[in-house]
């Protein structure tokens, strides 16, 4: 059991959060190659990857547990893929893992749900200045003049 575990009354550990600098040290040493060391990493953002898969369950509808079980994975591979990507600087690495993991999660759904497209999405769309019936308007006459061609 290394510094950061202590035993509970229940014979279960509980992780005790890592400081800043052994977030960094851990990103170090998986960057040399030291997988190992992702354990910890990952324990410390358990709750942010099952925020994640949520808050994607919510918005897109949970379809099956498989399908959470693969948006929880895609989560950990790109936390993962963070820690060897980052470079200290500009932002932590919390909110770089973070965005990574959305960005994936949206590939994920994109890759999986062709057609879904969330109503904010929609409403964004149309505050944007992008009028539907325009843009059906359009695109039937776009579709009538390569008919006539």
């Amino acid at each position: 059991m290394n510094g950061n575990q202590k035993k509970t009354g229940t014979g279960s550990e509980d992780v005790s959060p890592l400081s800043e600098a052994e977030i960094q040290e851990y990103i170090a040493e998986i960057q040399r190659g030291n997988d190992s060391v992702f354990g910890p990493l990952l324990e410390q953002y358990k709750a942010l990857v099952t925020s994640l898969v949520k808050q994607f369950k919510e918005k897109y509808g949970e379809h099956s547990q498989t399908e959470s079980d693969d948006l929880r994975q895609e989560a950990v591979i790109a936390l993962y893929q963070a820690a060897k990507r980052y470079r200290p600087g500009c932002v932590t690495f919390g909110l770089y893992a973070k965005v990574c993991m959305k960005n994936r999660m949206i590939s994920y759904i994109r890759k999986h749900h062709h057609n879904v497209k969330p109503l904010s999405d929609l409403t964004e769309e149309i505050a944007d200045g992008v009028n539907p019936e325009e843009n059906l308007i359009t695109h039937e006459s776009f579709e009538e003049l390569l008919e006539h061609l």
